[in-house]
């Protein structure tokens, strides 16, 4: 708020009248989005007012909307930074210097000094509920689901209705597969803001782990019937309409309804022909309906739309891959690591094209770098387990599989596929074990109840042979000390 020009008694608050006649004029530009002159104006302020903390606050970042003049929003982190600590130098006792500086140095991926800031501000401001919830959010970003979910039952626990914290904590336990529990804080984030369409829209994500596809059909309606009224009352928004479609066309193809799906990607270019990931779903439903042309053409659009978008090189090469195209299919997935090294999925996608050329020594190179990004991901495991299977490698294979066991004990094919190398390893007890954990953990498939009675049928056979073969060793040596009595004798 302006304080009248009467008010101002000293030179301080002189300062500050001239302070705000350039920050007014520096923001009225940037509400414009002339990011460049509000900048001019931040600087011409600068020279009539360097001993002012509240102005380096400013010109460090603000977040408004995100349409703030700033150095952060130009991209000029470093000068943002500066600033940020001149704000922090004049005045040390407002904590929101200390998030804001936290906010530059995560988005720097300056990540620990970020999370020294934030516990600044929050030790400066304990009941400030918003710093706790930016920790949690921070932490969550870096893949810290454990520690982030700590912080969002922090809030929780202070504001019972802060139903952002809620949304939170479901998306951390999401991560973690805890689909029941994350299903449940988002039905309870929609209850207490039941006009907030993305609530609706996260309860599709465990659903589908679920296989509760009709459901997540129902959720996926609800958030797109509530987004258009929600999108007035947030006018800054993005309008993420065909985002929704898109997603609702995804449901579909898990429930093998391409023809549906492909209208429901058709409905999401209608609206905003420039989303190039309606493409990239239309393509991958043609490649289901195997009309590979078709398909092709899409994964393209989805490129030319947006060529520095990594996930759609990564979508063709998988496609590409699925029909035997390998050196092509590498080509888009050198694109995609090229444009975003830190996406482990790549590298594993890679590493499965090279073992199915038999590249083995570069496949579980590329299966190791998978996992040097992303420990956490079970499947990498398999995949190296599996090459190495395959090479006669059985050892270091089981060594794998119980990396993969240790990160996801109930997934049945872990247990089903150790039990294949214990059982060429003649090692049939320990293989029956694992295919019992198999059948166990999903009793219906067929192939697990064969794989367990060939391995229990090959050991009684392997144990008879055994008997028979002692048996015929005592029958000899026995005939052998009676041929040498009689010789005594």
């Amino acid at each position: 708020m302006i304080l009248p020009f009467q008010n101002f008694r000293n030179k301080e608050l002189k300062l500050k009248r001239v302070y705000i006649i350039f920050i007014l004029k520096a923001h009225t530009a940037d509400e414009m989005q002339y990011f460049e002159e509000a900048m001019l104006n931040f600087d011409l302020d600068t020279l009539k007012n360097v001993e002012i903390s509240f102005y380096y606050n400013d010109k460090g970042l603000n977040k408004n909307y995100q349409q703030a003049t700033s150095l952060y929003y130009l991209n000029r982190l470093e000068d943002a930074l500066y600033a940020q600590n001149q704000a922090i130098l004049c005045n040390p006792d407002i904590s929101h210097y200390y998030y804001k500086k936290s906010y530059l140095l995560h988005n720097m991926e300056r990540y620990q000094e970020s999370q020294n800031e934030i516990n600044i501000a929050i030790q400066k401001n304990p009941n400030q509920i918003s710093y706790i919830k930016e920790k949690a959010r921070f932490l969550y970003e870096i893949g810290q689901y454990q520690n982030s979910l700590i912080e969002y039952e922090l809030c929780i626990q202070r504001d019972p209705e802060h139903h952002v914290s809620i949304n939170g904590k479901g998306n951390c336990l999401y991560n973690m597969r805890r689909y029941q529990e994350a299903l449940y804080q988002y039905s309870l984030a929609s209850q207490k803001d039941p006009q907030n369409p993305t609530y609706y829209r996260n309860k599709t994500l465990p659903l589908e782990k679920l296989k509760r596809y009709g459901e997540a059909l129902i959720e996926i309606d609800l958030a797109i019937e509530k987004y258009p009224q929600y999108l007035k009352q947030k006018p800054f928004y993005v309008d993420r309409t065909a985002h929704y479609y898109f997603e609702k066309g995804n449901i579909l193809m898990e429930m093998d309804q391409y023809e549906e799906a492909i209208i429901q990607y058709d409905k999401a270019i209608q609206i905003n022909p420039e989303y190039s990931n309606s493409f990239q779903g239309k393509g991958y439903a043609f490649y289901k309906l195997n009309r590979y042309d078709d398909a092709l053409l899409q994964f393209d659009q989805a490129i030319s739309k947006n060529p520095e978008n990594s996930e759609h090189h990564y979508e063709k090469g998988k496609f590409l891959m699925k029909i035997n195209k390998f050196e092509d299919a590498l080509i888009h997935f050198n694109f995609a690591i090229l444009q975003n090294p830190k996406n482990a999925e790549y590298y594993y996608e890679k590493a499965n094209t090279l073992r199915k050329m038999n590249r083995i020594d570069e496949a579980i190179n590329q299966y190791d770098d998978a996992i040097q990004r992303n420990f956490e991901k079970s499947e990498y495991y398999q995949g190296k387990g599996k090459i190495l299977a395959e090479n006669f490698r059985y050892d270091e294979a089981l060594l794998q599989y119980d990396y993969a066991i240790n990160k996801n004990p109930e997934n049945s094919e872990f247990h089903y596929e150790k039990g294949k190398i214990l059982e060429k390893m003649n090692k049939y007890e320990a293989a029956l074990t694992h295919y019992e954990c198999a059948i166990n953990q999903n009793p219906k498939n067929v192939e697990y109840h064969q794989a367990k009675e060939n391995a229990q049928n090959t050991m009684n056979n392997h144990n008879g042979v055994i008997i028979q073969s002692n048996s015929d060793n005592y029958k000899t040596q026995f005939q052998i000390l009676k041929s040498k009595d009689y010789m005594a004798k």
